[in-house]
């Protein structure tokens, strides 16, 4: 499915790491700083919220850059299907 012509050079897949460094949720996104921003100030996910309810921090990393936001959005539904089980995403969100 062929995503909407979007006006940015860069697309990011990200991760949210726990206490642990596991991986806890894995997201799309083309501004980091503002997207990580927003994950600190308030998320719906709960699992993230409990997180920062409870250490006040979370932790996050980029694991893949993409100049073609198609591929972006691809390779997060690849990784989102393959750590399925242990993450916890919302399904729906198509925020960046």
């Amino acid at each position: 499915m062929k995503t909407k012509e979007l006006l940015f050079d860069t697309y990011y897949i990200y991760c949210v790491l726990d206490e642990k460094e596991s991986m806890i949720y894995i997201g799309f996104i083309n501004d980091p700083k503002r997207r990580f921003a927003e994950h600190k100030r308030f998320s719906s996910n709960p699992k993230i919220r409990k997180m920062l309810n409870e250490w006040g921090e979370i932790k996050f990393r980029i694991i893949a850059e993409f100049s073609d936001c198609d591929l972006a959005r691809e390779y997060e539904e690849f990784l989102i299907q393959k750590y399925g089980n242990s993450i916890y995403n919302i399904s729906g969100n198509d925020r960046i």
